[in-house]
């Protein structure tokens, strides 16, 4: 077999966007780490974040494609089993989960902030009345003024409360009886 100057060329020129795709991947990083260590956090966090990006370069490697966000939720998402697992894999699912959305934020803004991400999926009512209902509702709070934390509360308790009523069948607010049990 002839290996010719331009089989070698063409070689050479995948190994290079490879290592350019790896760079930036690892540029970003090390800035979202650097910001990481600007909240003064335990070394354990540091750790979990080196783990979880070992690992996510790895995860862009195999698949030979650049860091995006969606393809980061996908490899999260690969990892789902954990949270169903012991309080240890669960406490690695969530480490797992916060960093790659430090990294996302970092990715889209240039900075992140020390902050909750919320990952629980709001079960809510699914007829259209009832979800339009809600989000009036919440928009009337909102109008009104009131104070965040009220408005996720009521968002909370209101798609409780909406669930509960589509599963009973109950599709009249007027037929509503308090009934004791």
């Amino acid at each position: 077999m002839t290996i010719k100057l331009h089989d070698i060329f063409v070689m050479t020129l995948i190994v290079e966007v490879e290592t350019m795709k790896q760079k930036e991947l690892q540029t970003l990083i090390e800035k979202t780490q650097e910001k990481i260590r600007e909240f003064k956090v335990l070394k354990t966090t540091i750790n979990d974040f080196k783990r979880t990006c070992a690992q996510l370069t790895n995860y862009f490697i195999e698949i030979n494609e650049d860091f995006s966000p969606e393809l980061a939720d996908k490899w999260v998402e690969k990892h789902i089993n954990l949270n169903s697992g012991t309080e240890t894999e669960k406490r690695k699912y969530r480490y797992l989960r916060r960093n790659v959305e430090l990294l996302k934020d970092y990715y889209a803004n240039g900075s992140i902030s020390w902050r909750e991400y919320r990952f629980i999926k709001k079960e809510g009512p699914i007829s259209e009345e009832y979800t339009a209902l809600l989000e009036t509702y919440l928009q009337f709070l909102k109008v009104e003024g009131m104070a965040q934390a009220t408005i996720v509360f009521s968002d909370r308790v209101c798609r409780m409360f909406l669930l509960y009523l589509e599963q009973s069948d109950i599709w009249d607010f007027q037929n509503l009886t308090q009934q004791q049990k």
